[in-house]
């Protein structure tokens, strides 16, 4: 995504900075910040007007030249206009009052024009943070940088805000991650062509991220608000336009967050259900349709759950592989088909009297009865332990 007025507006909303006019213009793009200082000073003439600024500049200034001389501002505003400049930053420390007619000018040409009595904002400040912000857009790598910092377990508050200030400061409250695995690293000029394809189609926006991500593509979706239909919409779109172009094999959708400072649990939701998917052999995994396994999966991996898994499961494994039966399966399915034993034969497309020798030889190796259900709810548990955990074995 590239800067727009409203990423830097985002940045200084809540430091003082107000906008006054052309509020239509907020997704102007900016590639770059310069001064005016004394370009339009009357005395100077023509000499820098057509040499200092540039198309999709953002201009700050205190128009100190015309502090004396109102009428200066209206010069100002169409020369910047002409050139293609997004839009101005006024630190008023003269105390300038800004005409009507300016503001009816800027609102016409959805021009945004900032004022701030902040006398601490300084002209360093905001052209730094819009070349950082420009910087994010021509560094492929800067969303997986960022990410990585995030899920950081030593990362503060603080530093956890200014990642996600970072990430992209136009981030509503309100969100989904998408993440889209295709098993590889994508190259940047395909995650490119995907982002373009998503903008043309209005489904990325200012408010998102869209980035290369291990191995896939992360892509966080925020809004003013979000239901539960526009996910399932917004995914089905994004399915459909970019899964061939960047070979996704496996989606997987976080829930619904309302708050930022839930961020890392749904870029966590967006990974798991993304393995999940992969594991299971799912084109789409939604984490809200998780079931047992949203309880399951965060601590599948820990040392209690993996033992109690191996103590079931490993000794099915190992016979197995010595007498090439297909207990393990057996179980799995036995499992899947809500500890049935019809149904466990339907989904192995073989006879009932197959199922049964299967199940008796896990209770002989076991010493236990699955069809009891004590003993088939702790099977179903190693099962989907073992489901959720690529390395288990």
């Amino acid at each position: 995504m590239y800067t727009r007025i409203v990423d830097v507006y985002n940045l200084y909303k809540n430091r003082g900075l107000k906008l006054i006019a052309g509020d239509k213009g907020m997704e102007n793009r900016v590639q770059s910040c310069g001064i005016l200082d004394y370009e339009y000073e009357e005395s100077v003439g023509d000499r820098y007007s057509y040499k200092m600024f540039l198309e999709n500049q953002l201009v700050i200034t205190s128009f100190m030249y015309a502090k004396d001389n109102e009428f200066l501002i209206m010069n100002a505003l169409r020369n910047l206009k002409n050139r293609g400049c997004s839009g101005l930053i006024i630190k008023n420390v003269f105390k300038i009052k800004i005409r009507e007619h300016v503001i009816r000018y800027a609102d016409t040409m959805n021009f945004p024009v900032f004022i701030s009595d902040n006398s601490s904002m300084f002209f360093e400040d905001i052209i730094i943070n819009v070349h950082n912000l420009v910087a994010r857009e021509k560094e492929m790598n800067f969303g997986r940088k960022q990410m990585d910092l995030l899920l950081r377990s030593e990362v503060g508050s603080d530093q956890w805000n200014t990642i996600l200030e970072r990430l992209n400061p136009s981030l509503y409250d309100n969100y989904f991650i998408l993440y889209l695995q295709t098993g590889y690293l994508p190259d940047p000029v395909t995650v490119r062509e995907a982002e373009n394809v998503l903008i043309r189609e209005k489904l990325l926006e200012y408010s998102d991220c869209f980035f290369a991500y291990k191995t896939g593509v992360m892509l966080i979706c925020s809004r003013i608000s979000i239901k539960e239909d526009f996910v399932a919409d917004y995914v089905d779109n994004c399915q459909s336009l970019i899964t061939d172009l960047l070979s996704v094999c496996h989606i997987g959708v976080s829930s619904i967050k309302h708050q930022l400072e839930h961020f890392k649990e749904g870029v966590y939701e967006s990974l798991q259900t993304a393995s999940f998917a992969m594991r299971k052999g799912i084109g789409l995994q939604f984490w809200d349709k998780l079931g047992i396994y949203k309880a399951i999966i965060p601590y599948a991996r820990k040392k209690p759950m993996k033992h109690f898994a191996y103590s079931y499961m490993k000794p099915l494994l190992e016979y197995d592989a010595e007498y090439q039966t297909k207990l393990v399966q057996t179980a799995y399915f036995f499992v899947e088909a809500g500890g049935h034993i019809p149904e466990t034969s339907e989904l192995m497309k073989c006879h009932q009297n197959t199922v049964r020798n299967r199940l008796m030889k896990i209770n002989e190796i076991l010493d236990c009865n699955v069809l009891e259900r004590k003993t088939y709810e702790e099977l179903m548990l190693a099962v989907k332990i073992c489901d959720c955990a690529e390395d288990f074995f």
